[in-house]
């Protein structure tokens, strides 16, 4: 009998790297921060990166956003909200999505699941150049990648948007891996939890 309140407490405790802002928890990656950046009455935005990210960016020859993902909580919206926040369209052909290069929706949206959020998942070609007086030696000043706009909701009025490019040749993180490790344990804040 001894034994059996070390593995309740063990199986109740809050995960090492759990983050709680603007009303969401979620856990981060190992060696991941988060913080609120930008807030107002419609929206509060969290910026996530990994440790050593502001180094990266600056030996980067191609140009990285401030934060490797972002997230956005939007207060009294819908998952409507959040798609026209992230840009989804029907484009000509009927295709729901995210337009790419040249305007183009090459891979219809998805329906998504992640814990208790569901919507829609839409990855679009995107093409970035170097800085201006990068060293590439035989590498194309252009590159290409795959940009990631996520919409979801969880049926209890809380709606989020998560947005990342997916590769930079110059940063080896998987920005995949990050995000979905904290789609998947994305939930509301519980009230003794939350923050402004």
């Amino acid at each position: 009998m001894r034994h059996v309140l070390p593995i309740l407490l063990l199986l109740t405790a809050t995960p090492l790297f759990a983050w709680t802002g603007c009303g969401l928890t979620f856990d981060l990656p190992q060696r991941w921060t988060a913080a609120v950046i930008d807030r107002d009455a419609e929206q509060c935005e969290v910026g996530l990166r990994p440790a050593g990210w502001e180094g990266m960016r600056a030996r980067s020859r191609w140009p990285e956003n401030e934060y490797a993902i972002r997230l956005k909580r939007y207060f009294g919206a819908t998952l409507d909200t959040a798609t026209e926040d992230l840009e989804f369209e029907h484009d000509d052909h009927g295709r729901w999505g995210v337009p790419g290069l040249r305007g183009v929706i090459y891979s219809p949206a998805k329906r998504v699941r992640y814990g208790a959020f569901a919507g829609w998942r839409a990855d679009s070609l995107a093409r970035g150049y170097a800085k201006e007086g990068a060293q590439l030696g035989d590498d194309s000043r252009v590159i290409s990648t795959t940009s990631v706009a996520i919409a979801l909701a969880d049926g209890h009025g809380t709606v989020v948007s998560i947005a990342y490019d997916q590769w930079s040749p110059d940063i080896k993180i998987d920005r995949e891996k990050a995000a979905m490790h904290v789609a998947r344990s994305l939930r509301p804040a519980t009230p003794a939890a939350r923050t402004p």
